[in-house]
């Protein structure tokens, strides 16, 4: 893996991490409240909203500071599925996969497979 798609990677981790963070605090900002998903300061279905919104903006906070940990890993941008490199044009577009396009394809054409279909 190149140094300098690494460290491109990187800082697009660290710019979207304090993005997500300035999101949460100007929501909680706008809310007046420390914690906004209080039911008893919000509508229910503002409240659902947020709370929705909220759990995934931690959990994707979640996953991107696993990835920049990962970052020094020496197996870091390599297949987790085939072992193959990533290239670095998959990991600049999604730097938080761990998998080269053709493993998840194959991964969500079994998935895909795997579920009933409904009509």
């Amino acid at each position: 893996m190149r140094e300098e798609t690494i460290a491109v990677v990187r800082r697009r981790l660290k710019q979207e991490i304090r993005d997500l963070r300035e999101a949460l605090d100007r929501w909680r900002g706008l809310q007046g409240v420390e914690d906004a998903s209080d039911p008893e300061r919000m509508p229910d279905v503002e409240g659902m909203t947020y709370r929705s919104w909220k759990q995934r903006t931690e959990t994707r906070l979640q996953v991107l500071r696993a990835t920049l940990e990962r970052l020094d890993d020496e197996d870091f941008g390599y297949c987790d599925d085939c072992g193959n490199e990533i290239p670095a044009a998959r990991l600049l577009a999604v730097p938080t996969t761990t998998r080269c396009v053709h493993c998840m394809s194959a991964r969500e054409e079994r998935g895909a497979q795997a579920r009933p279909m409904v009509f």
